[in-house]
């Protein structure tokens, strides 16, 4: 629904660049998404306003998905250094720093942005149970993300990986319940998809534990 819409505002409008970037954001989560077009779209947003902070967020997460965390960094920095009171734009860029093997600097983010605004979206608090898994916090991640005002399969995933890594199989297989019940055709491989880490040990490491806990 999201992505008919910026399409229509770039029909609208086509020299609205922070259309294009909405409209990356929302179709690249969708089935068979084009990544050249992609590509060509958050760039086409930062040709006609290069100092749109939101156009850089999303070119550094698209970048990361790319595994081009060199030129992922510089649009993370750059957004956060165009808008610097934003929390959404802190509390999104946290996940980078996460994939990119730096989950202390993804909670300073995180701090950062509840400061701003302590009313954070579920999707930039949930990194904090994620950079907490990261760092091997299992039971402070669990805790975090049990706090969340609601719960995605991404949350109850890695609840999931985090109770399985302390060996608690009752939490684990209610964990893995609750993530199919939210998104009824998850598996690993289809959950990994989405989880950008830059060193293989740390993907195969959540690929060991979402096993473990009984994830299809």
């Amino acid at each position: 629904e999201a992505v008919k819409w910026f399409k229509r505002a770039i029909e609208t409008d086509p020299n609205y660049g922070l259309s294009y970037a909405w409209w990356v954001c929302s179709a690249c989560r969708l089935p068979g998404f084009d990544n050249e077009k992609g590509l060509k779209y958050i760039k086409k947003a930062l040709e006609l306003d290069e100092n749109n902070a939101e156009a850089h967020r999303i070119m550094g997460a698209f970048q990361g998905r790319l595994g081009n965390f060199e030129a992922a960094e510089h649009h993370h920095c750059r957004a956060m250094a165009l808008n610097p009171s934003s929390a959404f734009i802190r509390g999104r860029s946290a996940a980078f720093y996460t994939f990119n093997h730096q989950p202390e600097r993804s909670l300073e983010l995180i701090a950062e942005a509840e400061a701003l605004d302590p009313f954070l979206p579920v999707y930039c608090l949930e990194e904090k149970g994620v950079a907490l898994f990261n760092l091997g916090k299992y039971k402070e991640a669990i805790s975090a993300l049990d706090s969340l005002a609601y719960q995605t399969f991404r949350s109850r995933g890695y609840v999931a990986a985090c109770a399985a890594a302390l060996g608690d199989q009752v939490c684990s297989r209610n964990a893995v319940a609750e993530a199919i019940s939210i998104s009824p055709d998850l598996t690993v491989s289809k959950f990994l998809k989405a989880e950008s880490y830059r060193h293989p040990e740390d993907a195969e490491r959540l690929h060991r534990l979402l096993c473990a806990a009984g994830l299809p």
